[in-house]
């Protein structure tokens, strides 16, 4: 009898999974049939949120479906229209469609490999694909006037903002020259990425950039760097050691979050910037190795946070020292006295044992009081070289 009951459960199962389920949303219509899902019709389609009134229509089914067809017609892919639809492998976008949403719209998609990108789409952001695990291409129509694509990544059309890399990239990858700014959580959850060169373009690390990169061993940071952002690392546990650049003046909190593989840091920073607990939360400090210029021992030994890490002095001279290459025009140099500056700037000055001077902001600086020498100079975050004669 029991055998029976089950039997008979999988063949209810199996007619009822024959026939096609739908019904309406605003104005498109849906429905399901032999594991696709098809969305017609003329305009939007809503946004939706995980509260259970708020779900998709098609949410009991979503690990059936397969496949998506959207139809012409359709103007807009609402937020997390997809999510979780784990089975997921393909879905057609037509160029009726203008906007993603931005909010986890195939979020959860793992068996999804690629998507194309139609040319009509005007609103696309990374956070709609967070979960894809698979996802290795992101297609963009060479027509689209707003984003393109190389090998796979995303980026806004002249490919000077890098906004999203697939997570099922793997290996080693260099992000191109002409990019000058990456997306917050541009490389976030991508497991199987081992190596990731920066370009000297790129200014700022954002937020969680290179969260949850678990497999990343190595990272190159450029020069030009001022600013690693919050958990920009986060989680990163395969990372051993990290190159900060001279020219970084702020590490948000949580930057270094969790890189419990980390052992060595080569800081050429003279001064030691400002940092809390929470920059290096989970990481063994008292194992970690922290190289400094070997004049700047002193001043990382009374530090907050880096005095607890084992630190060791280099032989990095000031004529080695990583400075920027800086376009705003500061002049003379040498000097024997005052130093000016182009534009209006906050400037910083320190010695060449890396001991801060003064601060002031303005279009010049005055080093008349002080002996000659070599001094460093911090204009906008920017480190330059000036000799005092």
């Amino acid at each position: 009898m029991k055998k029976i009951i089950i039997t008979l459960i999988t063949v209810l199962a199996l007619s009822m999974s024959a026939f096609a389920q739908g019904g309406t949303i605003g104005p498109l219509t849906w429905k399901i049939e032999n594991n696709t899902l098809t969305i017609s019709g003329e305009g939007a389609m809503p946004d939706y949120v995980l509260d259970p009134f708020g779900i998709t229509p098609w949410d009991a089914y979503r690990k059936s479906i397969y496949s998506v067809v959207i139809e012409f017609g359709v103007t807009r892919i609402g937020n997390l229209a997809f999510c979780d639809c784990g089975n997921l492998s393909s879905i057609i976008i037509p160029n009726s469609v203008t906007s993603i949403g931005s909010m986890m719209t195939f979020g959860g998609c793992e068996s999804l490999p690629s998507i194309a990108i139609p040319s009509s789409v005007t609103s696309l952001f990374g956070s709609a694909f967070g979960g894809c695990k698979s996802l290795t291409s992101i297609d963009v129509d060479s027509n689209n006037n707003n984003y393109a694509s190389e090998d796979g990544i995303l980026f806004n059309k002249n490919k000077s903002i890098l906004i999203y890399c697939p997570e099922g990239k793997t290996g080693d990858y260099v992000i191109p020259n002409s990019v000058t700014k990456i997306e917050s959580s541009a490389f976030a959850g991508c497991e199987s990425l081992i190596s990731i060169t920066i370009p000297n373009s790129v200014i700022k690390i954002e937020s969680a950039t290179f969260g949850g990169c678990t497999s990343l061993t190595s990272i190159t940071l450029p020069n030009s760097i001022i600013s690693i952002g919050n958990q920009s690392f986060g989680d990163c546990t395969s990372l051993p050691s990290i190159i900060i650049p001279g020219s970084v003046t702020k590490i948000e909190s949580g930057a270094f979050f969790r890189c419990t593989n980390l052992t060595l840091i080569t800081n050429f920073n003279p001064v030691p910037v400002a940092i809390n607990s929470y920059v290096f939360y989970d990481v063994k400090i008292d194992e970690c190795t922290l190289e400094v210029p070997i004049n700047s021992v002193s001043a990382y030994k009374n530090a907050n946070v880096w005095k607890e890490f084992n630190i060791v002095g280099v032989e990095v001279g000031v004529d080695e020292l990583p400075m920027t290459n800086y376009e705003l025009r500061v002049y003379p140099n040498p000097t024997t006295g005052k130093v000016y500056i182009e534009t209006e700037s906050k400037i910083k000055v320190y010695n060449q044992q890396g001991q801060f001077l003064q601060e002031t902001f303005g279009n010049q600086v005055d080093l008349s009081d002080y002996p000659k020498g070599v001094y460093l100079l911090q204009i906008n975050g920017a480190w330059r070289k000036e000799v005092k004669q």
